[in-house]
């Protein structure tokens, strides 16, 4: 994968949203900052991969930042906000769970 491939932030997004459904967590930290640092007009999907994924290891200040700056591009997003959102209606009810699970314990609000 080229780094100067404009679509290299989506294909960092879906590794990262595939290492954290398999627990790989300090990975798809990885894989989502790797996504972030793409320029790219709307950076929320690494974030929120990003986020969950602290929030199971870690929590803490780190993962606070991480909703911080989610909820800066999604002012007032909570985890219910989260579930309504288009692209998880295709989610298995699993796989919805374990995100907002990592979301929640990053300290993204329930309402």
């Amino acid at each position: 994968m080229s780094p100067r491939d404009p679509a290299a932030w989506s294909y960092q997004t879906l590794r990262a949203s595939s290492l954290y459904q398999l627990g790989r967590y300090a990975e798809a930290i990885a894989a989502a900052q790797d996504a972030t640092r793409t320029p790219l007009a709307d950076g929320v999907w690494p974030l929120v991969h990003w986020a969950a994924s602290e929030g199971q290891l870690h929590g803490g200040n780190e993962a606070a930042s991480v909703v911080e700056q989610l909820r800066r591009k999604r002012p007032g997003l909570t985890t219910a906000a989260f579930r309504s959102w288009p692209h998880n209606e295709s989610r298995s009810a699993g796989s919805l769970e374990r995100i907002v699970d990592g979301l929640r314990k990053a300290g993204l609000p329930d309402e």
